[in-house]
């Protein structure tokens, strides 16, 4: 839960550092965006790692601007330095290459432990064929289980995506993809026609943000209890609506 809120709050945190009035003031608030990038990685979350190696081709391509991108790859750049020459001796493992390559190696041996979870997906596939259409119910999904499948904790799905297949099912799938999908292409295409500086500056950490805590939801299903989820959605429709405002300003005043 912390990366996933880190992935939410970085990318907006550095859009307020450059909004700053004095330099003073920007260095002081990026000062705060490099401890919350190291917090980060400090958390160690796989599926957070995940998540900003799926980003970084999406923000490559899509950068307003070729300071954007330069800016990028040397954040990149650093991060991989402070992830490979400085986090791993803290957390006890040889830095430098080997801690980087004994990284790879656990999060490789990570994803082929998946293979013994047939049970949990077994599971979520159970619930969401009693009703495919509709789902269960928000909340239902514990109650559809065997009895005794859980042990003493409450289940929950594991992964935001199985939670509204099973919760909402096939409807559910397609109104939330139609919502988030939605914001997202709106994203890019305040990007791509770059005509509100402004706008254009708050859509692409807005897009970052998105798709980060969107990868990283896979391993987490907190839709009803991660409010900043909700939140830099609707940044997110809120830039569309101020670009198609802008563009609707500019035709009337052609």
């Amino acid at each position: 839960q912390f990366a996933a809120y880190l992935l939410f709050s970085i990318p907006l945190s550095i859009v307020a550092a450059r909004a700053s009035v004095t330099r003073r003031e920007q260095r002081l608030k990026m000062l705060v965006v490099w401890v919350a990038m190291v917090l980060f990685v400090l958390a160690n979350s796989r599926a957070g790692f995940i998540a900003v190696a799926g980003i970084l081709p999406l923000a490559m391509i899509l950068a307003p601007s070729r300071r954007a991108r330069t800016l990028l790859i040397g954040g990149v750049c650093a991060f991989l330095g402070l992830l490979g020459f400085l986090i791993f001796p803290l957390l006890g493992a040889a830095g430098g290459l080997e801690g980087v390559g004994e990284f790879a190696r656990g999060t490789y041996e990570f994803i082929l432990s998946m293979a013994g979870k047939e049970g949990i997906i077994d599971e979520i596939l159970g619930v969401f064929l009693v009703n495919p259409l509709l789902g269960v119910g928000i909340g239902n999904f514990p109650f559809y289980l065997p009895s005794g499948s859980s042990g003493t904790t409450v289940a929950t799905t594991g992964s935001i995506y199985a939670n509204i297949l099973s919760a909402l099912g096939i409807v559910g799938v397609m109104l939330f993809s139609g919502f988030v999908g939605s914001i997202i292409f709106g994203l890019v295409g305040v990007l791509r026609r770059r005509r509100d500086p402004e706008v254009v500056a708050l859509a692409f950490p807005t897009m970052v943000s998105i798709v980060g805590v969107m990868i990283n939801h896979i391993a987490l299903s907190g839709l009803y209890t991660d409010s900043y989820l909700w939140a830099v959605w609707a940044i997110g429709a809120a830039v569309v609506r101020l670009d198609s405002r802008s563009r609707q300003a500019a035709r009337r005043e052609g």
